[in-house]
């Protein structure tokens, strides 16, 4: 894993992290065992900065290191089902819907869906 802190204004708004997929987690998603794709974690921290963009920045900065600089094929995103908010901003830093993930997650102890989302380089 590899953490970043988002930055506004020299106080943290939110954290981002991101990871080369394993091999089981290759064959879980059904992607071929030999393709480089990374996995990125976001967070914006404050509602009140939801929905600004700091989000979609910072993952414009993520996904232009990994494919410039690590050679990434794809990156993969999973946000619950029900975070419309975070799926549109996914979708507008270029990341579309691949597949549904049931019971991908816990959220307050209870599995909860997941989309999982990839860009490609193109």
């Amino acid at each position: 894993m590899f953490p970043c802190l988002i930055e506004f204004l020299a106080r943290p708004v939110g954290f981002l992290q991101f990871c080369r997929l394993s091999p089981e987690e290759l064959l879980k998603f059904g992607y071929p065992p030999d393709e480089l794709i990374f996995r990125v974690d976001l967070f914006i921290g404050e509602a009140g900065l939801w929905g600004c963009g700091f989000g979609r920045r910072a993952l414009a900065v993520v996904m232009r290191h990994l494919f410039e600089l690590r050679a990434a094929q794809r990156i993969v995103i999973d946000p619950q089902v029900d975070n419309l908010p975070a799926i549109r901003s996914y979708t507008a830093a270029g990341f579309r819907k691949v597949k549904l993930l049931p019971r991908h997650e816990m959220c307050q102890g209870h599995p909860v869906d997941c989309v999982l989302m990839e860009a490609t380089r193109e």
